[in-house]
């Protein structure tokens, strides 16, 4: 964080606060890619020694950015020292609150663990990069792995090792989403208060709000229960509603419920009659959950992205060439910040640069009087470059092992939608807040509804386009397939369903429009900045209901998950700022508004609160009620250090060179195809030490690489390598795959039924033996 400081300064002096919220997440993406560009080379091996001089390389390039504005940077120092004290002690805050509850919970035992820890361990081991994939020996990492990067490098520089580190990473994004919605909140609500920094505690506290609302309240789905749980409604109504309730009814002994993983449900609300319920994930869950998954990566790197956009659209500034001519730093660091957003999660990429690219254009319409064909060019070639930029900035990314396709495929969703009262589980605390927001300022602004010179044909133009493309393909479709009539029923009947969604993201974005380029001064810009995060979470929920992503699970469940996940941070943030201007525009003088707001503030307020209790109650039950000792190793559920497992992962981490692989049992079902993915015996080996073995999680390979092309042979030469005879076809098995390590285990002597003496000891050395654990090495000559 103190290494971006002056970077951060270039990019956010603009704003109340400095920007300081956001130098940490920053420092970390530009640490990373200066270490990724050089292990690219493979001029230098990526050890300790080199990343830490790196880490001195960037503070010189840092201070760089500022050499001309020496005397302007300290002053901004000496004038954000409260701000930093501030941030900082929710930041740290955070991150030890959420270190005690991970080393409540530190096992990575299920879901995606297995495989996020595989790749953490592949970074942290590799000398040059792309990282080595764990779990598909002779080839490269084949997914977006810019997260495992930047933990893996922070693990290495600081000497932590990956086992703690995991659980480390978990507690620093909670803290990094924490801090930059906390910051981003507090920069907005300050802008509109016209007070620049100072010792105002409005900012702070509905920055701590926004803090809240990304990464600890739920949606409204355990609320619902929990209602139910009480004996309020009829067996009619929540089974019309889908909630189940009856299951989570307290124990008299306890405060939650006593049921495994009732949190669980939280995550399966829209399509949850579907055999493949769409995903509904939201942060506090993920957090709680544990997974190091890019969506949680990208988390602070979004909320960063965000941030730049404010930024942007504060300025007032005539985004071209020129421009980029002039602020070539903090051009550089923009497009290095958006394409990041693409290396760490590849569906954010779109998002990042869609609301950058909004908020320059309303910015360059507000900084000319006159708006004509020369500025929409010139500003168009900005938007060419900077989206170019982005790409060029991670082309080895884009151009490495990567089989699967860089823009994956869609087709229109048809027979399956959201229904009403499932949207209002997932997103019902936003709407309750953002939506009068958006009315209220519709209101104020009601008699200028022409204003703003053709902003009215880009409003119609992004509301409709989506729905216009899905009709048209859909009726094409029912033309070719003879089918006309239900085509035109399908169309009519969604277009209905998705009227009220298409009229609110129409309004939104005539605000947009109005309070950032027509009624723009200091204080509209956040009022602009906020409606636009209003559209863009309706926006992105429009997305599933129309289109979805071709992926190999065959249905939408992916696509919600990720689209809605957007949703849920756009609009926390647009919430805790909504909140903020209706609570203080609110006109309190009168009775009847007085009791009008002290009851809508009141509703919101319970359901803040309530929605906590989700969170308070799932880490009560997947901590087990705080029982056990605490530890933040992940590998501490193995048993003692001296365990004959944890001997032999020490041994292969000490003893494994940066090529080495090893082979262990592959799992096979009955019709010989390779799988094994969340089996947790298989793998493992590879996966906690990231040293790659022939085949690892068959089923995840199939999803990063978009095929199983060669996955039946190699599981049929690691079988033979345990089951055959002859010593000559072993070895040469084993130089096919240059593997240097066969691991012996009590998996690999039950499933390949192996006998005492095995093949091995004709031509390896044993060179780890504890307990029921061999592992052979190949002998040198």
């Amino acid at each position: 964080g103190f290494i971006a400081l002056p970077v951060t300064f270039v990019l956010f002096s603009r704003l109340p606060y400095g920007g300081y919220a956001f130098s940490k997440p920053l420092g970390i993406l530009l640490f990373s890619f200066l270490v990724w560009i050089v292990g690219l080379t493979g001029v230098v091996p990526l050890n300790r020694a080199v990343v830490s001089v790196l880490a001195v390389v960037l503070l010189a390039a840092s201070l760089l950015a500022v050499r001309n504005r020496i005397p302007e940077f300290l002053e901004y120092l000496k004038g954000q020292r409260w701000t930093m004290v501030v941030v900082d002690v929710v930041f740290v805050g955070t991150l030890v609150g959420w270190a005690v509850v991970r080393a409540h919970n530190p096992s990575i035992t299920h879901t995606e663990q297995p495989m996020d820890f595989a790749l953490l361990n592949s970074v942290v081991r590799a000398e040059s990069m792309p990282p080595l994939d764990p779990w598909l020996s002779g080839h490269s990492v084949s997914y977006y792995y810019f997260g495992y990067v930047m933990h893996g490098l922070l693990a290495k520089v600081s000497g932590v090792e990956p086992a703690v580190a995991y659980n480390l990473a978990i507690a620093l994004l909670f803290s990094l989403a924490f801090t930059g919605a906390f910051g981003l909140v507090a920069e907005m609500v300050a802008m509109h208060r016209k007070k620049h920094g100072g010792k105002d505690l409005v900012p702070i506290g509905f920055g701590l709000l926004g803090g809240l609302l990304m990464v600890w309240i739920s949606n409204l789905q355990g609320v619902a229960e929990s209602v139910r749980s009480l004996g309020i409604g009829s067996d009619g109504f929540w089974g019309w509603v889908g909630v189940e309730g009856a299951t989570t009814i307290p124990e008299a002994s306890s405060v939650y419920p006593t049921e495994f993983w009732w949190w669980w449900r939280s995550t399966r609300v829209i399509d949850a009659a579907d055999s493949f319920p769409a995903i509904t994930e939201f942060s506090s869950f993920s957090f709680i959950l544990g997974d190091l998954h890019p969506h949680v990566m990208s988390l602070p790197f979004v909320i960063l992205a965000l941030a730049l956009g404010l930024t942007a659209l504060t300025s007032g500034d005539f985004f071209d060439v020129q421009w980029i001519k002039k602020n070539k730093a903090a051009f550089f660091v923009i497009a290095l910040s958006l394409g990041g957003l693409g290396f760490l999660n590849s569906w954010d990429l779109p998002l990042g640069l869609g609301l950058l690219l909004a908020t320059t254009f309303i910015a360059s319409r507000r900084s000319v009087a006159a708006w004509g064909r020369d500025q929409t060019k010139n500003w168009l070639i900005f938007a060419g470059i900077l989206i170019a930029a982005s790409f060029v900035f991670y082309l080895p990314f884009y151009l490495g092992d990567r089989p699967s396709p860089l823009f994956p495929w869609v087709l229109p969703v048809k027979d399956i939608h959201t229904r009403y009262i499932d949207y209002f589980l997932v997103l019902g605390l936003f709407l309750l807040v953002t939506l009068p927001f958006v009315l209220t300022l519709v209101l104020r602004h009601r008699g200028s509804y022409g204003a703003g010179g053709g902003v009215w044909r880009w409003v119609v133009l992004v509301s409709v386009i989506p729905f216009a493309v899905w009709a048209g393909i859909v009726l094409l479709a029912g033309l070719v397939q003879g089918e006309v009539s239900d085509g035109l029923a399908e169309v009519g009947w969604r277009f209905l369903w998705t009227l009220p969604l298409l009229a609110l993201i129409g309004l939104a974005l005539w605000l947009v429009f109005k309070l950032g380029i027509s009624a723009a001064t200091v204080s509209t810009v956040p009022l602009s900045f906020a409606v636009l995060l209003v559209f863009a979470g309706l926006f992105a929920t429009l997305g599933p209901e129309l289109f979805r992503i071709v992926d190999v699970f065959g249905n939408r469940m992916n696509t919600v998950f990720k689209f809605y996940y957007q949703a849920w941070i756009l609009l926390a943030v647009a919430s805790a700022f909504a909140a903020y201007y209706l609570f203080t525009s609110w006109d309190w003088a009168r009775p009847a508004t007085r009791a009008a707001g002290a009851t809508a503030a009141g509703l919101v307020a319970l359901l803040i609160v309530a929605s906590s209790m989700y969170s308070f109650g799932a880490i009560h039950n997947k901590t087990g009620s705080y029982s056990g000792s605490p530890t933040l190793n992940a590998l501490a559920f193995l048993g003692v250090p001296e365990s004959p497992e944890r001997r032999a992962l020490e041994f292969l981490s000490r003893d494994a060179g940066p090529d080495s692989v090893l082979v262990e049992a592959v799992a096979v079902d009955d019709r010989g195809v390779p799988g094994g993915s969340y089996r947790l015996d298989y793998a493992r080996i590879s996966g906690r030490t990231g040293v790659p073995t022939v085949l690892g999680w068959a089923g995840h390979e199939e999803q990063w690489r978009g095929n199983r092309v060669g996955f039946r042979e190699r599981a049929d030469d690691v079988k033979a390598i345990y089951t055959e005879a002859d010593p000559i076809v072993v070895r040469d098995l084993l130089e096919k795959y240059e593997i240097e390590y066969v691991y012996v285990g009590a998996l690999e002597r039950d499933l390949y039924a192996l006998p005492e003496t095995l093949t091995f000891d004709i031509f390896m050395d044993r060179a780890f033996e504890s307990g029921d654990i061999t592992i052979y090495k190949v002998r040198q000559n």
